[in-house]
């Protein structure tokens, strides 16, 4: 249906003022007497509508009916023209039919939608509202503890109950630790061999010697594959030699550096051995390629394997073909020591504080 045909109707709004009931309360048309709606030519008894506030209406109306039309002939998106005769009428009365479209569907949108005076405004984002009788959010979760364990930052000992941080490993050995005193004069300074690396500057207690003595039977056994007998045969020579395990001994007892002397005589031997002409200046010379002080347990050790391994590897022979410690004892004092004084009874002796 196109706007130039509407149904019928005129466009001309004084065709509308012909006889007719279409507004009158009465039997009478509008241009009657008293009983219709006060037309144009009736007495002014009834409710008061000038011909001015009439024809307004009707053009109202017109326009509102032209709109519908144009609307059905055209697209259907929803989208209507605002609404016509808002204002005030002429005159200064207000217009007797107001302008009240709520309860009417909007222009376009078919019909189905609800009042616009009782629409809800839509939620953000298109979120439906919020109610405010929503029932508290609540959680099955357990409370977090009240003392909870100290986070691991990745640091050397945090949040490891007590076990030792990643990378590090406690060795486990069979070899004593250093002695507390005596021989260093710190027992927790370096070692090499499980020795201490100090120079020694006191003589050590017989406790102390022991767990010297214990640390050599270890590692002849380690460095020579001996059994435990034919190590302690030889350390038992070494206790005799050096009054108990003293690293820093000149002989006669003095403890200290090395004499100037290095006479290979009954006077002016040195060490854990007694060293005594080329094997002091041996030892001397092994400290001091090695970074260390002639007196320290770590030389000591350091050089007696040493000849063990080359000069004196001999003694190692002899020591092997023994079967038990006091015949390791005399294999070793034969061989190695080669005494002008052979005092075996007191190296056996000796042999019992090393076994302990």
């Amino acid at each position: 249906m196109s706007s130039a045909a509407v149904q019928g109707y005129s466009t001309n709004p004084m065709d509308y003022l012909s006889n007719s009931n279409s507004y009158g309360y009465g039997s009478s048309d509008i241009s009657g007497e008293s009983g219709g709606v006060n037309g144009l030519n009736g007495n002014n008894s009834g409710t008061g509508m000038n011909e001015q506030q009439i024809l307004q209406i009707i053009e109202e109306l017109l326009q509102m009916l032209q709109q519908v039309l144009q609307n059905s002939d055209g697209d259907d998106s929803g989208g209507g023209a605002p609404p016509v005769g808002s204002g005030s009428s002429p005159g200064g009365s207000s217009n007797p039919f107001p302008q009240d479209y709520s309860s009417a569907p909007p222009v376009g949108s078919g019909g189905n939608a609800p009042p616009l005076a009782n629409s809800q405004s839509p939620a953000t984002n298109g979120a439906p509202p919020v109610s405010g009788n929503a029932p508290p959010v609540t959680s099955n979760a357990p409370p977090p503890p009240s003392n909870p364990p100290p986070v691991n930052s990745g640091g050397n000992n945090s949040g490891n109950n007590g076990a030792p941080p990643a990378g590090s490993s406690t060795q486990t050995t069979n070899n004593p630790p250093p002695p507390a005193n005596g021989s260093s004069g710190s027992s927790s300074g370096p070692t090499m061999f499980g020795l201490s690396t100090a120079p020694q500057t006191t003589a050590l207690s017989q406790s102390q010697g022991q767990q010297v003595a214990d640390q050599y039977v270890n590692n002849l056994m380690s460095d020579f594959g001996l059994t435990k007998p034919q190590a302690q045969g030889i350390v038992a020579n070494l206790w005799h030699e050096s009054g108990g395990m003293n690293s820093g001994i000149n002989q006669g007892g003095q403890i200290g550096a090395p004499t100037g002397n290095n006479a290979d005589d009954n006077a002016n031997g040195y060490g854990i051995a007694q060293w005594g002409g080329s094997r002091k200046e041996g030892l001397e010379a092994y400290a001091k390629q090695n970074g260390l002080d002639p007196s320290s347990e770590a030389a000591n050790y350091g050089y007696l394997k040493q000849e063990l391994q080359t000069t004196q590897s001999g003694a190692i022979s002899a020591v092997k073909g023994t079967s038990n410690a006091q015949d390791a004892t005399s294999a070793f004092m034969t061989s190695f020591e080669k005494p002008s004084d052979p005092e075996l009874a007191s190296r056996l002796a000796d042999l019992s504080l090393v076994q302990g």
